[in-house]
């Protein structure tokens, strides 16, 4: 049988070709990863990016608004996505970064606290994270967290001059607030980095089973266990499984390969003119 009609017939069969010999069809080892490349500034808003992942490209533009202090959410994600990526996949990636931002694991909270009034009325910043996934062959939720870090470390916050004191009993009115000139990164504490892995059963009567990391679409909907991994210098913040995972070693090990892409990635995001 042909190579191209075994890849018909029998998908799973053609893809276990190239996985037992330890690379996936275009020829990429099963232990590497794809390039991450940035482009930020591309998108408009207060800060934006670009990234590309192998076959996923995702943008992230942010807009910025002030409102009083208060207890909710200050950053509000929203994905729109092509229209091959099921809403499970949408609806999960947002419930991780709800998390990430509920946790403050990215910067401080205090970091959206205007700058410029201290006597005044105190305001914080609002952002709008407006994420779109153009195409998607491949590791979603790399790209998307890729796109939303470097988003964010391209955001420039302006200094405010607010004229309302915080004794002021009048009504608070937008011409109390005036916009100034000199801007603000926001402080962070963390860039974490998404990495997503396949376990896939390489030799079923044996039990071999091969760690598959990046893998593509196909070959990641064909693995037994996929595990999606977001890391930081500090750690890992977040672990989410699709399949039964209790075997340690294959955990260690998948943990030591993200902080290896994590290191690669913030090296390439720290090297990358805005």
């Amino acid at each position: 049988m042909s190579i191209d009609l075994l890849k018909l017939c029998d998908r799973e069969s053609f893809y276990a070709e190239f996985l037992a010999e330890g690379i996936y069809p275009d020829g990429r080892p099963i232990n590497s990863f794809t390039k991450m490349s940035f482009k930020r500034g591309a998108c408009g808003g207060v800060g934006s990016a670009l990234v590309r992942q192998g076959g996923v490209t995702v943008s992230c533009s942010i807009k910025a608004s002030l409102t009083l202090q208060h207890d909710g959410p200050l950053v509000i994600p929203a994905i729109e996505s092509c229209s091959d990526i099921n809403q499970k996949i949408v609806n999960d990636i947002l419930d991780i970064l709800n998390d990430l931002f509920s946790r403050n694991l990215l910067f401080p909270r205090e970091s959206l606290m205007s700058k410029g009034s201290d006597d005044a009325i105190p305001l914080c910043w609002q952002l709008n994270l407006d994420i779109r996934i153009l195409n998607s062959d491949g590791c979603i939720l790399d790209a998307v967290i890729g796109a939303v870090v470097a988003a964010l470390s391209d955001v420039r916050l302006p200094w405010i001059e607010v004229s309302h004191l915080q004794n002021d009993e009048a009504p608070f009115e937008k011409n109390d607030i005036k916009i100034l000139e000199q801007t603000s990164p926001i402080n962070y504490l963390n860039f974490p980095v998404a990495v997503t892995f396949g376990l896939y059963d390489v030799q079923k009567e044996n039990g071999k089973t091969c760690i598959l990391c990046d893998p593509p679409t196909d070959i990641l909907n064909l693995s037994r266990i996929r595990c999606f991994l977001v890391i930081s210098e500090q750690g890992v913040l977040c672990m989410r499984t699709c399949g039964q995972l209790s075997d340690p070693v294959l955990i260690q090990t998948m943990i030591d390969c993200a902080e290896e892409r994590r290191k690669a990635v913030i090296h390439t995001l720290k090297t990358t003119d805005s």
